[in-house]
């Protein structure tokens, strides 16, 4: 996928008129990626600078600045007049006008604070109604949105429309981090003419470097301890969304009074508690202290193939951020009265609660243990246990002390 700020080499006929005429801003060079779309913006009244003939195609979007971008999207497409600037702020007439007509129904908080990427893409998709559709991105093809959270049905639209199509090589939309005043001006100009919106292909699986890139600082060590501080164990766990939402091993927090989780950065967190487990499988989802994590999708398990590539990735023997590749050797291997994925990727101990991914670098497994006597026989739990979870409230580790053994 590339870039969401990839200059547009092939414009249609409408921008030799636009390209021709001026922007009026001192700080957007005619050769900037950036020059047509803020160029057309401009010119269409759906922008303007901040006085003094300068436009800040680097600095952040406002929240207020977006309502008013989303407001000339409106008008635009409806044929309707921008409403003149009254109250108290510059923008209440623009949350004025987009309560008027719907597409933006509650005022926003904090006007002047910066608008997150997530947030910016509901409120365009808002207001420009329909989309067509060109790219097909599955549902959890976008790799750092979750199709359950509160914009991913805004920002699937506007990949699927060709509007959006990633801020890295992977195709990540990044939905937590703000936007710049240029970047606001080149998704405009993929609404409003459908001509320039961009076709995506999916990346059919990553080679083993993409694969830790993506993954590996996803992926994180646990130390617990008992009631007098004492260490008892160290295992592995993945974060599964941005605000601390992990995955492990049931196992791994038994007897534990307390744990700390120590990122790839060597950052220590706070494990909160456990949100939901299944001491039948094995399974805990923790609530971890922090937010803005990296985090790995969940792809099912029952689409797993023996001689399917995998790559475990934990902590083995306490060395960190360890990868290894290898293939699915069995599909439902009974053991113990659970079924698991049997794999060749190395694990250890420490490795229990760590990620088996797939060559896209969805999670398919949790590694969780290997036969003494064999080499490269190892088990996963399969990933369809995860999601069979649900999270709720939070159960303290004491709670867990006198769990059964795994």
């Amino acid at each position: 996928m590339k870039k969401l700020i990839a200059f547009i080499c092939v414009l249609p006929l409408i921008f030799s008129a636009v390209a021709a005429s001026a922007a009026g801003f001192s700080d957007v060079a005619a050769g900037e990626w950036y020059y047509n779309s803020v160029t057309y913006a401009a010119d269409n009244g759906i922008v303007s600078g901040k006085g003094g003939g300068i436009f800040d195609p680097e600095g952040t979007l406002s929240v207020a600045e977006a309502v008013k971008l989303a407001c000339g999207i409106y008008a635009r497409k409806n044929s309707l007049e921008l409403p003149e600037q009254s109250g108290d702020n510059w923008y209440d007439a623009y949350f004025a006008f987009a309560a008027e007509h719907g597409f933006i129904a509650e005022r926003p908080e904090n006007p002047d604070a910066p608008i997150a990427r997530e947030m910016f893409a509901s409120f365009i998709n808002a207001a420009n109604g329909e989309f067509t559709a060109r790219n097909k991105i599955a549902d959890s093809g976008i790799r750092d949105v979750a199709t359950d959270s509160e914009y991913a049905a805004a920002i699937y639209t506007l990949y699927r429309a060709g509007v959006l199509t990633g801020s890295d090589e992977y195709g990540r939309f990044f939905p937590e981090r703000t936007l710049t005043r240029a970047e606001a001006c080149e998704i405009i100009m993929r609404v409003l003419i459908p001509s320039v919106r961009k076709t995506v292909t999916a990346q059919a699986a990553y080679n083993p470097a993409d694969i830790f890139k993506l993954c590996a600082d996803a992926v994180f060590s646990i130390e617990t301890f008992d009631e007098e501080g004492y260490s008892i164990r160290t295992g592995s766990g993945f974060f599964i969304s941005s605000n601390g939402l992990a995955v492990t091993n049931l196992h791994v927090l038994q007897y534990a009074h307390s744990a700390i989780i120590t990122t790839t950065d060597g950052n220590e967190y706070e494990l909160l508690g456990v949100a939901a487990y299944s001491a039948d499988n094995n399974v805990a989802i923790m609530q971890i202290d922090g937010s803005g994590f990296n985090w790995l999708p969940i792809t099912s398990s029952d689409d797993a193939k023996a001689g399917q590539e995998v790559y475990s990735i934990g902590n083995p023997l306490g060395l960190d951020s360890t990868i290894s590749r290898g293939i699915i050797s069995f599909v439902g291997r009974e053991e113990g009265g659970r079924t698991f994925l049997q794999f060749t990727a190395s694990i250890s101990q420490g490795s229990g609660g760590g990620a088996l991914v797939d060559s896209k670098g969805y999670v398919i497994g949790i590694t969780s243990s290997s036969y003494n006597a064999g080499s490269l026989l190892n088990l996963a739990t399969p990933s369809k246990f995860i999601t069979e979870l649900i999270p709720g409230e939070l159960t303290a580790l004491t709670e867990l002390v006198h769990a059964p053994n795994y």
